[in-house]
């Protein structure tokens, strides 16, 4: 499949989606592949598996929602890559081999660019930390909090409302959920708390881009904004939040929302939280 489309002009990438054929009363799973406008025809099928296509989403990277000072800082507030300049959302806490992590997203700090290994992260000037470590393919930075700086293990909504971070969505809860159009959230400072189904899963395309999520993202229907990034997208259930995915923009459409000047886009990509616990060690519940 790789031999395919990774030649052909305008294939963007490839995903697995809802179908409209049912199997056993639930709708089955089919594959999806994503180009440019200006393409070359693909094959009907490839390997025997009859493929549908779509046109691929265009990228895009004032905090309106959480942006004050936290102690202890939960997932879904603002954070700051550079003192000043521009903002992301943090995720959530995490650990990584017992030691407590901020998760969020990489490319806040270009990490496709250069090693944003050692640079710092603020909140309102206040210096919170470091990246630790990151992974552009999956667009995860792992944050190493300063020693005077404590992190929550709640995502913060728009309000007061906090919820606990519990744990994450398994790969066949994904699939479960994408079977049967299930509703995740997203939490972002510019957009706030956004709900939309599971809409996609398995994304690959890395033939174009740094992100490839190494056959492993997910893709769900909620508004989002710059500023959104590294936010959590998770699953509500009981009082407690289960991550899906780390918010990475994508635009499928022009709008404005949290100002007249931001851009809005329909969707939102992430890295599978399942495939960060098996790939990077990752936890996300203590």
């Amino acid at each position: 499949m790789d031999d395919v489309l990774s030649d052909a002009e305008g294939a963007a990438g490839v995903k697995v989606v809802r179908s409209d054929e049912h199997y056993g009363g639930l709708p089955g799973l089919d594959l999806t592949f994503e180009l440019y406008r200006d393409i070359t025809r693909l094959p009907d099928e490839i390997e025997g598996l009859p493929i549908r296509t779509e046109l691929a989403l265009d990228r895009g990277l004032s905090a309106c929602y959480n942006s004050g000072d936290f102690d202890p800082v939960p997932g879904g507030v603002v954070i700051e890559p550079v003192e000043g300049d521009h903002f992301g959302t943090a995720c959530c806490r995490v650990f990584d081999g017992g030691d407590r992590r901020l998760l969020t997203a990489a490319h806040l700090w270009d990490a496709c660019g250069e090693s944003p290994k050692g640079e710092p992260l603020y909140q309102n000037e206040r210096r919170i930390g470091e990246v630790d470590s990151f992974h552009p393919g999956y667009d995860v930075a792992v944050v190493d909090p300063d020693t005077q700086v404590h992190l929550a293990d709640t995502i913060k909504l728009e309000d007061a409302r906090r919820l606990p971070m519990s744990g994450y969505v398994t790969e066949w809860g994904v699939l479960l959920f994408l079977s049967e159009g299930r509703s995740v959230f997203n939490m972002g400072v510019s957009s706030g708390l956004t709900q939309g189904r599971l809409s996609a899963a398995y994304i690959e395309e890395g033939w174009r881009h740094c992100v490839d999520f190494d056959g492993h993202g997910v893709e769900a229907e909620y508004r989002n904004v710059e500023g959104d990034s590294g936010g959590p997208v998770f699953y509500r259930h009981d009082g407690s939040a289960y991550l899906v995915a780390t918010q990475q923009m994508w635009l499928n459409r022009l709008g404005t929302d949290c100002g007249e000047e931001n851009i809005m886009g329909e969707q939102g990509r992430g890295a599978a939280a399942h495939y960060l616990h098996e790939n990077l060690g990752l936890t996300f519940s203590s």
